[in-house]
């Protein structure tokens, strides 16, 4: 499994928090085992500080595309704001 981004991360925060998730392959694997069997509409979650901030991750699949999508916002993601990263999820 592999993290297509729809633009390459390029800032140092992209960077870092590209890293971070794509070291974490197989949670999101099982997240997406759990997203099926469940039949969720999306999974989000905010882990500990990375760097001393906080980022919202979030997964769900686009029936259009025919994709599951991942979205990454800085902070606890309370509104809608645009996410600083996205992609998806290559099998």
């Amino acid at each position: 499994m592999k993290i297509n981004w729809d633009k390459e991360p390029q800032k140092r925060e992209e960077i870092v928090v590209a890293a971070y998730i794509e070291d974490k392959i197989i949670i999101l694997e099982n997240l997406l085992d759990l997203y099926a069997q469940e039949n969720l509409l999306a999974i989000s979650w905010t882990p500990n500080p990375l760097n001393g901030n906080y980022y919202t991750y979030e997964l769900k699949y686009h029936r259009h595309r025919e994709k599951y999508l991942i979205n990454v916002w800085k902070g606890v993601r309370t509104g809608d704001a645009l996410p600083i990263l996205y992609g998806d999820i290559q099998f």
